[in-house]
């Protein structure tokens, strides 16, 4: 019995140990990893020294401060765990500066050594936001942070040998809120050129810059701030993507292809334009937009082969205003297949983006939808003509009767019209022996229909006297063929004055129901 009494006891005594001593050791914290430091400032200033580049090019006499230093230490929310350092010269040059990594799960956050350059302007920026804080001696930039999770950022400022040092927890108000935020636009954008360089960051890097560069393309907005970007910092990154397309992948070619356009980069148009077959509608889209950026009106021709792969770029071509209405309303108006391939995917592009486009419509585009109504193919796929027109305001053009549609027929034929008399042949019709026939009267003949007898889908057409280039009177004959009510098919017959009755009688003996037609 004692024995098993010490069994119990030893088994109590475990159980009232408290629970810490048992638990397994914590998870290494940010504290615990060789991170930079606050307290890491002074060293860090002794050991880098700006200028950082350019180390010959004249300083602008506007910027009076020697340096900026600055530790940015995130909040918890923070997305990362590394601490930059920023350091700027008087020159604009910067050093930025981060540490390589062991996160707990043993993959490696690669550490970031960069040297650039800020713009002119950025740096006057960054003067101005200086002095509206007194260089750092204005109210506000002391005191704890008023939200929870924060971050805290050191920043020191060295002007005319003395440096002044103070502590931001979290936000301040302005001007120091101003300043914050330069030093987070400029550690973002460095931050996101070091995790395009690192293949487990790489692709949430290029999401980010992507959503960047549609922000200030204005494609998109949250409402948020828009940072301050330095495209430019990520061009020789991605200029080469574009000249070896086809290793790229579809989100890096997007990235290159929008970046140009930021940067107005118009030698790389010609590398640009190479993607506008690519098969990828995503980059398709981008060069759609891309080209008359690069181009102007020197896009036109390439924007015209995209158009039946491509919605954007019906869209850039009718952006571009007057320049391509001449281009846009050919392919309308000629556009004589069943399936539109051309035609409607223009008109529907108009009717899509009918509030952005300047009103009145171009009339030279009411004209080809009109003309292209006349198309016997366009009857089964006339609706976004229609609507067109209405959004237009100009009126459906009425179906020509029996008496219109020949008579159309003989005023082109006597104007040698090829391009009307193409949209009236039938598949029998021979365009070039109707000119002959033409070719055999005399120049100055105009041709007017006599007299019309109609059987449902035939007609018999009888012109009134002409002349051939003899002098000789003679009557032209018509064969019409009515196909779906009012669309004619016009085939020519020629006979001397002796012959018009015998075709005339053979007409109304094959078509007992035929009916004189009269205007």
């Amino acid at each position: 019995m004692k024995s098993c009494a010490s069994v119990v006891l030893m088994v109590m005594a475990v159980a009232m140990v408290p629970q810490r001593v048992l638990a397994k050791p914590p998870e290494p914290t940010q504290g615990d990893l060789p991170n930079i430091h606050r307290t890491d400032l002074p060293a860090l200033m002794t050991t880098h020294k700006p200028p950082y580049a350019d180390l010959t090019a004249p300083v602008d006499p506007a910027i009076t401060f020697d340096r900026l230093d600055a530790i940015l230490e995130q909040g918890l929310t923070g997305r990362r765990r590394q601490i930059p350092y920023l350091s700027i010269g008087r020159n604009g040059s910067y050093f930025y500066k981060t540490e390589t990594l062991k996160n707990p799960d043993g993959i490696e956050q690669i550490g970031a050594r960069f040297v650039a350059k800020l713009s002119a302007a950025r740096m006057l920026e960054l003067q101005r936001i200086l002095e509206r804080t007194n260089w750092l001696t204005a109210v506000g930039g002391e005191g704890p942070a008023t939200h929870t999770d924060a971050g805290t950022m050191t920043i020191a400022v060295t002007r005319d040998g003395k440096t002044k040092t103070v502590t931001l927890n979290g936000r301040r108000p302005s001007p120091y809120l101003e300043l914050q935020q330069f030093l987070e636009d400029l550690d973002g954008q460095e931050d996101l050129y070091s995790r395009l360089r690192w293949p487990n960051e790489r692709q949430a890097a290029l999401r980010e810059l992507q959503e960047a560069i549609s922000l200030e393309l204005g494609r998109r907005g949250t409402g948020a701030r828009k940072p301050a970007v330095a495209f430019d910092r990520y061009y020789e990154m991605f200029a080469p993507t574009l000249t070896r397309w086809y290793a790229g992948q579809p989100d890096e070619l997007r990235v290159a292809i929008d970046l140009m356009v930021v940067l107005k980069k118009t030698d790389q148009a010609t590398h640009v334009g190479r993607l506008r077959f690519d098969r990828d509608s995503r980059i398709r889209t981008a060069v759609a937009e891309a080209l008359p950026v690069l181009l102007g009106e020197e896009a036109i021709p390439l924007l015209e082969e995209m158009i039946q792969s491509t919605s954007e770029a019906r869209w850039e071509l009718i952006k571009l205003g007057d320049p391509a209405v001449p281009i846009i309303a050919s392919l309308i108006e000629s556009d004589v297949s069943r399936e539109g391939a051309m035609s409607i995917p223009l008109i529907r592009a108009y009717i899509d983006h009918w509030k952005d486009i300047p009103q009145p419509i171009d009339p030279r585009i009411v004209q080809a939808v009109l003309e292209n109504l006349q198309n016997d193919a366009v009857r089964d796929r006339m609706s976004y003509h229609q609507q067109l027109l209405k959004l237009a305001g100009e009126e459906e053009p009425k179906p020509l009767t029996a008496f219109e549609t020949a008579q159309l027929f003989l005023k082109q034929l006597s104007a040698r019209d090829s391009k009307g008399l193409e949209r009236l042949r039938s598949n029998t019709g021979s365009l070039e022996k109707w000119l002959q026939l033409r070719d055999s009267l005399d120049p100055s003949t105009e041709l007017y229909v006599d007299s019309i007898w109609v059987d449902g889908t035939t007609g018999f057409v009888l012109t009134k006297p002409v002349l051939d280039k003899s002098g000789n009177s003679t009557h032209f004959i018509v064969f019409l063929n009515l196909n779906r009510k009012t669309d004619w098919r016009v085939g020519p017959a020629v006979a001397e004055p002796s012959e018009r009755t015998l075709y005339k009688d053979r007409f109304l003996e094959a078509h007992p129901k035929a009916h004189e037609v009269r205007p």
